[in-house]
């Protein structure tokens, strides 16, 4: 400290500890499936519906990860985590062998499994100096051409694929397993190849590979790799389900040829379908979704600090045979809900499709407050349902904890529950398991400051300040029920509960009570602060 020398009073400004409250983001979902293309076992950030088909490709007919993420950002959603799952020793990227004449140089190949690869054409030219210009077209119905010039031909790789650039193609040394061949003559002539192999890696694909079950030790593969993504507040897997196998898709006509139009050798040619010559997965039995199930509801407890949302096995599942579903005894947690019946949506060909819910009920979750009850909101993006529901039936899938979507006449497609799997009352809905999430989360993260403080009463009082200020914001927001804030939470952090025998361990103690939004009831937990993290105690019913 600084000495004071002249006499008189002086003024020095001292920093309370523990701020305010960072206010989190809870929008934010994690998905598990099958695409067209990506990479595989990788958490990728997407934003938006064109990110995702620029990383993942457009919606499939063998999977409905594509479908789940558009209704994802149509009903709300703003981002979300996406993994792609395939079968790592079979998936492989279709290529081209590059010769310089009768030298090979390079092969260039997708940049990431499958079979959309066939569809991309590459032209070449030489330009010159050791160099050629390439001309890379993706033939499929997004048309799009990439034009490199310059590109060394050369064995230089980093060279190459600085040159390169390209989200489609990548260099890598020459293999001779199934790839295309384009040969480069001496003089300036074009030449073409399209690429050739690729696997998408279903063919194998088993529950272990979503789950991450079956992945070597050392790797993360499927749900496991969204386990290291703490930003992640919801998980869906909509491919754990019965796939069935779709009829072949009508293709649109083709466009007319312009005979007023100059011949362009550069023309990119009619889209190769790929989706036909993709395999479709092997079905997954009731006992793999079951086993998929079990791996959402435990990461979900085992971490809490997100939910799953979980999906009906097939489309076609009476409300008899989703209630007997649901009386399994893995259904009995508060930090998942199960939403009842597929959905029918416009796909973007102009056909009919049915999908599982769970992608428009993230973005669901995603578009409201968590403290606000994801229930009588319109589901957008959908044509239909696949059941129609009754009232009686409605009445008996709610008691059961099924979470109905049906047409609210005059008012559309509207989801009418909010249920978790819990059959504990103080966690029946899902906005008090969200919101009480998220109170956690920021109480973790906002804390920080806490560790190897001294123990003392001084201690006691900054951390009842500042949660006190935090839940305060929370009431003011509404996202707190009670006239005044006494009704709406209450905060204890005093001697009475931290003895010297918790002091003396190095923890200490606060209890937390709050009033979520009607209907829940008032639930109080025990929030505990040690050098490890955040310990949290939840009330037990009668508690």
């Amino acid at each position: 400290m600084v000495a004071n020398r002249p006499p008189g009073a002086t003024l020095q400004r001292v920093e309370a500890r523990g701020g305010r409250f960072e206010l989190l983001r809870a929008d934010i979902a994690g998905f598990v499936g099958i695409a067209a293309r990506g990479p595989l076992h990788r958490a990728v950030r997407v934003s938006g519906r064109k990110q995702f088909e620029a990383q993942f490709g457009r919606p499939i007919p063998q999977a409905y990860l594509g479908a789940a993420v558009n209704s994802f950002f149509e009903n709300g959603g703003r981002d979300c985590y996406v993994v792609r799952v395939a079968h790592p020793a079979d998936a492989a990227p279709a290529a081209v062998r590059v010769y310089d004449g009768d030298l090979p140089l390079f092969t260039l190949e997708a940049t990431s499994p499958g079979v959309w690869g066939r569809a991309i054409r590459v032209l070449a030219r030489r330009a010159g100096d050791g160099a050629a210009n390439l001309f890379i077209q993706l033939r499929d119905d997004s048309r799009t051409v990439e034009i490199r010039r310059g590109v060394p031909l050369s064995d230089d790789l980093d060279a190459v694929n600085a040159a390169l650039d390209s989200t489609l193609l990548r260099a890598v040394p020459v293999s001779f397993d199934g790839a295309a061949e384009l040969r480069l003559p001496a003089n300036a002539d074009l030449v073409d190849a399209g690429l050739l192999g690729g696997d998408d890696g279903l063919a194998r694909l088993t529950v272990g590979h979503f789950t991450g079950d079956a992945a070597p030790p050392g790797d993360l593969w499927g749900l496991n790799v969204l386990e290291q993504v703490d930003e992640v507040n919801m998980l869906a897997m909509p491919d754990c389900v019965l796939l069935a196998r779709a009829a072949p898709p009508r293709r649109r006509p083709a466009r007319p040829p312009d005979c007023c139009a100059p011949l362009d050798e550069l023309t990119v040619p009619d889209a190769i379908d790929t989706d036909a010559q993709r395999d479709y997965p092997p079905p997954l039995s009731e006992d793999d979704v079951l086993r998929a199930h079990q791996a959402l509801i435990g990461q979900c407890e085992r971490l809490t600090d997100r939910v799953a949302i979980l999906d009906p096995y097939r489309p076609d599942m009476t409300p008899d045979e989703i209630m007997a579903w649901r009386r399994q005894p893995l259904y009995t947690s508060s930090y998942a809900a199960l939403y009842y019946p597929w959905l029918r949506m416009l796909t973007w060909r102009g056909d009919l499709r049915d999908v599982p819910p769970s992608g428009s009920v993230a973005g669901l979750y995603a578009r409201l407050p968590v403290h606000q009850a994801p229930a009588n909101q319109v589901v957008e993006y959908i044509q239909d349902v696949t059941v129609a529901v009754d009232d009686v039936r409605h009445g008996l899938l709610n008691e059961a904890s099924v979470n109905v979507i049906r047409a609210a006449p005059g008012r559309g497609l509207r989801l009418m529950g909010a249920r978790t799997l819990s059959d504990n009352k103080l966690w029946r809905f899902v906005n008090v398991r969200r919101l009480f999430i998220y109170i956690r989360e920021s109480i973790e993260i906002n804390t920080a400051w806490m560790p190897f403080e001294p123990n003392d009463p001084r201690l006691w009082l900054d951390i009842g300040r500042v949660i006190r200020a935090f839940l305060g914001e929370l009431w003011q927001r509404g996202m707190l029920d009670g006239a005044t804030s006494d009704d709406a939470y209450e905060i204890k952090c005093d001697a009475e509960i931290n003895p010297p025998s918790q002091t003396d361990a190095g923890r200490v103690l606060c209890l937390i009570g709050v009033q979520p939004p009607f209907p829940a009831e008032f639930v109080r937990v025990t929030f505990g602060k040690t050098v490890s993290g955040v310990e949290f105690v939840e009330a037990s019913p009668n508690g």
